[in-house]
């Protein structure tokens, strides 16, 4: 019989591998630039990494996302559990990427961008309007779409009744994200007393991105434990990854909060939280490259058995 995918000790998982290593040797060089900045003095070197290498490795690891996720989808047929929840993922990663392509590469004067190639700079106005449909395409929208489907494998776990329940450690985490989103909460309803016309639509629209990322990582959270519970390696790692990568855009987002809006943290250690989203990024990218190792290795088992006794062989959900 199939063991549960991952069970065994030592997997092989090339796609995971490359994109562990690609992520590790990326933030190498982050951290080569850093030291290189404070050092010297000079902005233009970490200016222009960000702008080529760190919005390539923005739009790279969403691209693998996408990539995988739609790989995932493929695995399932239309009227299992998993198939509309990982078609939601798919949207997801789709919406990702293109908030991505918006907020990374077309709102810059970079030679990445093929609008500034083909018809020169823009003005500003453009370059705005592109990061922040950007940020909200790649942000809310994308989060609304991945909770729901978070929310349909959680239904699907009730259902087969091995929903586990939250660890003290989980409780912990999402009381903390829980007590910050409370705080962003205060905040934004002393701003909603005080707003005039004209209203500003895309900050508007940013302020559900807390509540959502608490919701995800309940979501994500809940499922891996599931998973852990049920002895599904491969499987938890995917929904673990994507606990990783709402946890940092949840660490990110309140870097943000703590260095724009408050100064609690001094310069230039600020600066250091510029780095946590490379590390969402991967961290997303992750969670499906685990689910297409988890899917391959239980085919290239289903092979080998098939050419043995003949047993009854199990696939990943």
């Amino acid at each position: 019989m199939i063991r549960n995918p991952g069970s065994i000790n030592k997997v092989h998982t090339p796609i995971v591998d490359g994109i562990l290593w690609v992520t590790a040797v990326h933030m190498i060089v982050c951290g080569v630039i850093f030291l290189l900045w404070r050092i010297e003095g000079n902005n233009a070197r970490i200016d222009l990494f960000f702008q080529y290498q760190g919005s390539l490795f923005f739009v790279l690891c969403a691209a693998a996302e996408l990539l995988l996720a739609w790989t995932s989808f493929r695995q399932f047929s239309r009227g299992e559990p998993m198939y509309t929840a990982w078609l939601f993922i798919v949207l997801a990663s789709l919406y990702r990427f293109i908030g991505y392509i918006f907020s990374q590469i077309l709102c810059t004067e970079s030679y990445l961008n093929p609008v500034y190639i083909l018809w020169g700079a823009r003005n500003a106005a453009y370059y705005q309007a592109c990061k922040q449909f950007g940020l909200i395409l790649g942000g809310p929208l994308s989060m609304a779409i991945l909770a729901v489907g978070l929310f349909r494998v959680v239904k699907m776990l009730r259902r087969l009744r091995i929903l586990t329940r939250l660890r003290p450690m989980d409780i912990l985490l999402i009381s903390a994200v829980i007590a910050f989103t409370l705080r962003q909460i205060y905040e934004i309803a002393k701003e909603i007393v005080g707003l005039y016309a004209p209203y500003d639509l895309y900050k508007i629209l940013a302020w559900p991105s807390d509540l959502l990322l608490c919701v995800l990582l309940l979501e994500a959270i809940l499922i891996r434990r599931s998973a852990v519970q049920t002895g599904w390696g491969l499987l938890a790692k995917s929904w673990g990854a994507f606990s990783v990568g709402i946890l940092f855009t949840s660490l990110g987002d309140i870097g943000l909060w703590a260095t724009t809006n408050h100064n609690y943290i001094p310069w230039p250690y600020s600066s250091l939280t510029w780095f946590i989203w490379f590390l969402a990024s991967a961290a997303y990218a992750l969670g499906p490259a685990y689910q297409v190792e988890a899917c391959r290795h239980a085919y290239r088992e289903a092979k080998a058995i098939s050419i043995g006794p003949s047993t009854p062989a199990s696939a990943p959900e």
